[in-house]
């Protein structure tokens, strides 16, 4: 929270002067095709998520973004998009609290 004020000029620069490489605005001028494309997935038992989560001794939250990340991964390298970096917003609740010391001071995932 802190930091803020000092990283979002950085974060406006960088996203105003960089070059658009980006495969769907690339593919805008080509106009729409018509073609209907949609992607689901099948159901998934939340049992399952759950147990993976305790096996894995973490947030449900990693596991949902570690599949989103891996199926736009999918998606960039089927098209044959190069992009490096992209722009995403995720909503965000940053559990935030003081250490009482620097002995007290852990890593830990304190978004959710």
């Amino acid at each position: 929270r802190v930091m803020m004020p000092f990283k979002l000029p950085q974060l406006v620069y960088k996203f105003s002067l960089k070059t658009d490489n980006n495969f769907i605005t690339h593919r805008r001028e080509d106009g729409l095709s018509g073609v209907w494309r949609a992607a689901s997935a099948e159901n998934m038992d939340f049992r399952l998520i759950k147990a993976l989560q305790k096996k894995l001794n973490v947030p449900i939250n990693d596991i949902v973004t570690s599949a989103l990340s891996t199926a736009m991964h999918k998606v960039f390298e089927d098209n044959k998009d190069k992009s490096k970096d992209i722009g995403i917003i995720i909503p965000a609740n940053i559990r935030f609290e003081f250490y009482k010391s620097r002995e007290h001071i852990k890593m830990e995932n304190k978004f959710s």
